[in-house]
């Protein structure tokens, strides 16, 4: 478990602990006659029932965050009973019953109970409260999408906060007529340790994030939660107190209420830019580091094509160099040597293309810089015994940074060399005009990627090369084909094949002759 599940379980046990000791304090409120303990507040009183489901939903909460599975069984079985009671007390106001289960615990101490005409009986709200809190508590271990407890949760602190402004601004209706303070408080209180509680965290991951929608809840939520209920509460002392009319006070509300989240709203926006300016530097640094590694993985691959030649070469004019060489060996051995010095040319050509090139978009021939791709690789493709088929249907051009998409190019052939099998590898380039236009895929018939990596496979820093990979190229490659006004795709199959396809918009549009058609194979 990590450290910032840790916090949230500690909070959560502290804050299960003040509901067990709150609801204590309640009952010896009505066991030795404390009005203050027992709600004596605003004409309201805290039921003995109340204080039970409080105690019963801490001990819950504090069940289902040990270690023990039983115990955490038990817990999530606890909710049940007090949804039930709750649901049967909003039974009783729905239907105008007495079931008797108001006065079940404390009944001799009830003698003066005066804010209802069923004593022990708590308020409409508080059943609703805890309906929501036995739900919650039940559903606290669920492993699923739809974070349900914390939902219910929320219900719970809506519920609270709307007894809250009630007793703020007087509205008994908000509070179910006779519901206390402290019966808010620890509902408050509640809602916090089942949001900490809560398996997936959704709720608490959502406001403590240092991302940028975690700030923005933090901020604007304070200041709508906060700041707007204590303006109307002042708005409405100063009509009181004569200070301003009741017009005036509603258009300082307004336009005070409206200054202040307006603030917020640009400071906010502020940050945003900041942040967003940074993630867009962060983010062109890790492309040019990844361009720094290519050129590097490049810079191998070429060493590795250039030395059989040159090796070759040395040979063939050491033995024209021989003394007594016959003057035809020796014209056939430099004519070799020639040859291979052509190949090292052929190379170094196709290789300064990805240095050479403007970065500037211009019209590019896809199946010329397909096919210089794979030459560059194709003694890779030789030493690993890989099968290489090459389908080029395509005379349209697109429109793009050549260098870029060479680079793209690349990181996707590489990645199909290393994804083969030792044993009969195999890869196939297309090269398809489709359209308006162009997909050129590189498949290979590798493992495949399985279902839970296919939806991180473009993240930054995600590899599935633990020993040597950094994680950064097929996420640079997406960004720059989507720069280039491209897409990239993946197609799979696990244990079959791999696909990934880069899709861009043709600059221009003829009909394909049947004699640009190729097919070619090479092992």
């Amino acid at each position: 478990m990590n450290s910032h599940a840790n916090r949230c379980r500690a909070i959560a046990q502290v804050a299960a602990s003040v509901l067990c000791l709150g609801g204590l304090g309640i009952i010896a409120g009505w066991q030795f006659g404390i009005s203050l303990l027992r709600g004596a507040l605003f004409h309201t009183y805290v039921a003995p029932n109340t204080a039970l489901l409080f105690i019963v939903a801490g001990i819950a909460i504090l069940a289902q965050s040990a270690q023990r599975r039983g115990l955490r069984l038990a817990g999530s079985l606890l909710g049940i009973p007090i949804f039930l009671f709750a649901f049967a007390t909003l039974l009783q106001y729905l239907l105008h019953l007495d079931f008797g289960i108001d006065a079940l615990f404390m009944r001799n101490h009830l003698s003066d109970w005066h804010v209802s005409a069923y004593p022990g009986r708590f308020s409409s709200t508080t059943a609703t409260t805890f309906c929501f809190a036995g739900l919650s508590l039940a559903t606290l271990r669920l492993n699923r999408k739809t974070p349900f407890s914390d939902i219910l949760a929320g219900a719970v602190a809506l519920l609270a906060y709307l007894g809250a402004i009630g007793y703020i601004y007087n509205a008994r209706l908000l509070y179910g007529q006779v519901t206390a303070i402290h019966t808010i408080a620890l509902f408050v209180v509640l809602a916090v340790a089942l949001w900490c509680s809560s398996n997936n965290l959704a709720f608490v991951d959502l406001v403590s994030s240092r991302f940028a929608g975690g700030f923005v809840a933090r901020r604007v939520t304070l200041a709508i939660l906060v700041l707007l209920p204590i303006l109307g509460w002042v708005e409405i002392r100063g009509r009181e107190y004569g200070f301003v009319s009741r017009e005036l006070g509603i258009a300082l509300l307004v336009a005070i209420a409206a200054s202040i989240i307006t603030g917020l709203v640009l400071h906010t926006a502020s940050v945003l830019n900041e942040v967003d300016r940074r993630r867009t530097q962060a983010e062109s640094i890790l492309i040019r580091t990844e361009k720094l590694a290519t050129a590097g993985r490049m810079a191998a691959t070429i060493a590795h094509e250039i030395n059989n030649p040159l090796a070759a070469i040395t040979n063939l004019v050491y033995l024209s160099r021989v003394p007594g060489v016959d003057p035809g060996a020796r014209d056939y051995y430099l004519s070799k040597a020639d040859e291979e010095l052509g190949r090292v040319a052929m190379i170094a050509k196709k290789t300064l293309g990805f240095y050479r090139e403007s970065s500037a978009p211009s019209e590019v021939d896809p199946v010329k810089i397909v096919s210089d791709v794979v030459d560059i690789y194709s003694n890779r493709f030789s030493n690993k015994g890989i099968t290489v088929e090459q389908e080029f249907r395509c005379s349209k051009k697109v429109f793009c940074s050549p260098g870029e998409l060479r680079q793209v190019l690349a990181n996707l052939i590489a990645n199909a060399i290393d994804a083969c099998p030792e044993v009969d590898g195999y890869v196939r380039v297309t090269v398809i005009g489709d359209g308006e236009g162009v997909r050129m895929a590189i498949s290979d018939n590798g493992r495949g990627v399985t279902p839970e990596h296919q939806a991180r496979i473009f993240d930054a820093f995600f590899t599935t090369k633990k020993d040597f990979g950094t994680g950064l190229g097929l996420w640079v490659s997406k960004q720059l084909i989507e720069k280039n006004g491209g897409l990239i795709s993946l197609e799979t199959n696990t244990g079959s094949y791999t696909t990934f396809a880069v899709h861009m918009k043709a600059h221009s549009s003829r009909s394909v002759p049947a004699d640009e058609q190729t097919l070619q194979r090479q092992p």
